[in-house]
């Protein structure tokens, strides 16, 4: 027992603040990156196990450490109901981060999706690793199109930096108020908005050789009936679709890069307004 004053002093010098107001910082910390990581596809989502994810939590949180210390007294002097709403808020705010950080690979895998629908191929559903969730064979590959770039062009760096910056512009003792929090509302339903249409700008050259097929067997089953189109079309469909994914798959790369810098842009934009006074 005579050792644990000096443990406790020889923990404060290394970590500049009391033990305990440490911890409640690297709680607040761990609250916030635990869902971002969970929900945000490029650390891998829900394909990464926990055995991974908590030690990488950690060490961000340990990295964005230093910057927090000085909000520990304060953070720590507000006892236990301080740091049940500290970390309650920190969560919620991890989680709106992750949401808006995944909405673009959503939109690329909806994309998917509507080509797929458009060919007759959507009863073909796989499972994406990194959500768990079920989409199609193109879906799935408009998400994996969509994490390449983003990790070629170097977006898990614009990610830990934004995460890193998310602590300066967004402090862990400052909670929203009721305008920002509406602000942001709409922030991220406008944001929803326009990668709906993302999503249907992207399966839009798929989408329109498909229609212009469907209207050419239109003319075709008209004329010859007999030809029972309906069940000829369906190859054919199948086939023609792949091969304009192939073809349009340059512009496709070309589109992505620019929304994922743009989703980037508007996580800075959805902590300013949630840090709003």
């Amino acid at each position: 027992m005579s050792a644990l004053p000096l443990v406790n002093e020889l923990a404060e010098k290394v970590l500049g603040v009391p033990p305990a107001a440490a911890l409640v910082v690297v709680a607040g910390t761990l609250a916030r990156l635990a869902p971002m990581l969970w929900l945000a596809p490029f650390p891998g989502g829900r394909l990464v196990p926990a055995l991974i994810k908590v030690p990488l939590a950690l060490l961000l949180a340990l990295l964005v450490y230093p910057q927090l210390a000085p909000q520990a007294t304060a953070l720590a002097a507000g006892g236990l109901p301080m740091m049940v709403a500290l970390i309650a808020k920190e969560a919620l705010v991890g989680a709106a981060l992750g949401f808006l950080i995944s909405l673009v690979f959503h939109a690329a895998a909806a994309a998917g999706f509507l080509g797929d629908t458009a060919r007759g191929a959507a009863n073909s559903e796989v499972m994406v690793p990194q959500t768990g969730q079920k989409t199609t064979t193109m879906g799935v590959l408009f998400f994996q199109l969509a994490l390449v770039l983003f990790i070629s062009l170097g977006g898990h760096r614009l990610i830990i930096a934004a995460i890193a910056r998310s602590y300066a512009v967004l402090p862990l003792a400052h909670f929203p108020n009721t305008a920002s929090l509406g602000t942001f509302a709409l922030l991220c339903t406008k944001l929803t908005a326009e990668l709906i249409l993302l999503a249907v700008s992207l399966a839009a050259p798929v989408i329109a050789a498909l229609l212009l097929t469907d209207l050419a067997l239109g003319w075709v089953n008209r004329f010859a009936p007999q030809l029972n189109v309906f069940f000829l079309a369906m190859p054919a469909k199948a086939l023609l679709g792949v091969g304009v994914l192939v073809l349009a798959v340059g512009t496709i790369a070309t589109v992505l890069p620019a929304s994922l810098e743009l989703g980037v842009a508007q996580l800075d934009r959805a902590l300013r307004i949630l840090a709003a006074p």
